[in-house]
């Protein structure tokens, strides 16, 4: 009998001019992936987003975080390599990286200085104390959700 993981799979609500975010859209969808247990969480976008977001990884314990955010100036799904830490965060690296990359789908080397950034961060640096891996795909506005499914289950069947 295979022991089915749990992911915690986060989204973001829409910011800013955004009148939609497409990791919401994602969240909404209710994605199941197989061998895994999905706890999904919506993230504002402020600051009460950390205590949230280190609310669910104690709640729900995962093995798998996959952060979805929006990034409106690319064209293309891209996942990111690596988090700074940002003025927010009071200790920690000034840089973590995660080992969970692709090489069918676009590397980005910078998460933003935005909530995403600050998200990634917390999940990477939770990789660090915690037996579990993280990673953090950025979409563009107008992405197809089934390209985020297929993305996310192959991040999932190489790294989870």
């Amino acid at each position: 009998m295979v022991k089915t993981k749990t992911l915690l799979l986060t989204g973001f609500e829409p910011w800013a001019e955004h009148a939609s975010n497409p990791s919401q859209d994602f969240l909404e969808t209710v994605p199941e992936f197989s061998g895994w247990a999905v706890s999904s969480c919506l993230l504002p976008v402020n600051d009460t987003s950390f205590q949230i977001f280190q609310g669910q990884i104690a709640k729900v314990k995962p093995d798998f975080i996959l952060s979805l955010g929006l990034a409106a100036d690319r064209q293309e799904i891209s996942i990111e390599s690596c988090a700074t830490r940002g003025p927010k965060m009071s200790s920690g690296p000034d840089r973590l990286t995660s080992p969970c990359l692709l090489n069918e789908v676009l590397r980005s080397d910078d998460a933003g200085d935005f909530y995403c950034n600050d998200i990634f961060y917390l999940a990477l640096r939770a990789a660090q104390l915690l037996p579990l891996r993280a990673a953090f795909i950025h979409l563009p506005m107008d992405v197809k959700q089934s390209h985020v499914y297929d993305v996310a289950a192959l991040l999932l069947s190489s790294h989870g």
